[in-house]
């Protein structure tokens, strides 16, 4: 092992503290309400009051039931990407099947929802982290007075944060405790109809940043003091990137097809089979049937051979001399008159098989000899 697993059924995985404060949608004039905090620790390099992160997230069932978060923080992130040996794109094996998807998704001309369905799912997100104090918050308050963190996940949402953080901080305090104004902010649930008058039109209810600023009175909070900052686990929680060992195993957990449903009693071996050998094929007498002879070497009556053709020498024929019966019937054969053809003869002719390679019955065979003669 070069580096400890992040999950281990014999060994502790200590668990990240819950920092997160989610902004839920509010009635008019309710509001989050909270101080800005802006520090450096002496446990990372981080020279900004803010973290910027890509990760990628799922929602799963936890034990107790209910559906969590889970995530892992992609190598793309600018302050894992400076230090990372390779490709950080190419060796995330999550964005590999992300973007498999989007060109699945493209070259199906936009249409295959499926792959727009994963890469959506799987495709990294841009997160940006503020450390905050909480002075308010309207829908639960027992994250009043703590330290916490909220989150930016619409980057334009970020840089308007960001435009409005420099400009009130040319007038007045903006972070810590000292003579700082507080930072508000309000979400608002709205409904939009989307493909109206479509057979698919649905209405999407979702919430939306309505207001953000900050308020116009300057005051101390004692509770944030330089002890307090230093106990606050921000850096030690949000500035971290996650192993490859972790993207392996959140790809593993997710994505990748597993195969623990197929039994390994039940392999069937593969036999393979010696080719068949080939037979080559003869005209010879032998390799058709033995043709039962007289004593004076002609065929018994009855057999694939007339009576009446006494001057036909019959030969053993082997493999190594095949024997054709048209050579047969050439050898030492007196030339008869040439006649026209019989009926039967001119079927014979017309068709491309060769008689002694079909199957026919001992009677055809005598009536075409018969008709040859």
């Amino acid at each position: 092992m070069t580096e400890l697993p992040t999950r281990s059924q014999n060994g502790e995985t200590p668990k990240k503290p819950n920092l997160m404060v989610y902004i839920k949608p509010t009635p008019p004039k309710e509001y989050y309400r909270f101080r800005l905090l802006g520090f450096k620790s002496a446990k990372s390099d981080r020279d900004f009051p803010f973290i910027t992160i890509f990760k990628h997230t799922v929602w799963s069932e936890g034990e107790d039931g209910k559906r969590h978060p889970e995530s892992v923080v992609c190598p793309v992130t600018p302050f894992i990407k400076k230090n990372w040996k390779g490709d950080p794109m190419h060796d995330c094996p999550i964005c590999r099947f992300a973007n498999a998807n989007f060109v699945a998704w493209k070259q199906s001309d936009w249409k295959d929802k499926e792959s727009a369905k994963k890469n959506k799912e799987f495709g990294r997100k841009f997160e940006a982290l503020i450390p905050v104090y909480v002075v308010n918050d309207p829908n639960y308050q027992q994250n009043n007075g703590h330290f916490k963190v909220f989150s930016f996940t619409d980057k334009e949402a970020y840089n308007q944060f960001l435009d409005l953080v420099k400009a009130k901080s040319r007038e007045a305090a903006v972070f810590n405790g000292k003579n700082a104004l507080d930072f508000y902010i309000r979400y608002e649930m709205i409904e939009e109809v989307l493909r109206k008058g479509q057979p698919n039109e649905y209405v999407w209810k979702h919430p939306v940043l309505k207001q953000m600023g900050f308020t116009t009175k300057p005051y101390d909070i004692a509770q944030i003091t330089k002890e307090a900052i230093d106990e606050f686990k921000f850096d030690e929680t949000y500035y971290v990137g996650s192993t490859m060992s972790e993207l392996e195993d959140f790809y593993n957990r997710h994505i990748k097809v597993s195969n623990d449903d197929i039994p390994d009693e039940e392999e069937i071996s593969v036999v393979q089979q010696a080719p068949k050998k080939q037979v080559e094929k003869t005209n010879s007498i032998a390799d058709t049937e033995v043709v039962p002879q007289k004593d004076d070497g002609r065929p018994v009556s009855g057999m694939p051979f007339d009576e009446d053709i006494d001057d036909v020498p019959i030969s053993k024929a082997t493999p190594e001399q095949p024997v054709d019966i048209d050579d047969l019937l050439d050898e030492e054969t007196p030339q008869k008159e040439v006649q026209a053809p019989t009926k039967k003869e001119a079927e014979i002719l017309e068709s491309p098989e060769d008689p002694m390679k079909t199957k026919t019955s001992d009677n055809d065979l005598d009536s075409l000899l018969e008709d040859i003669l």
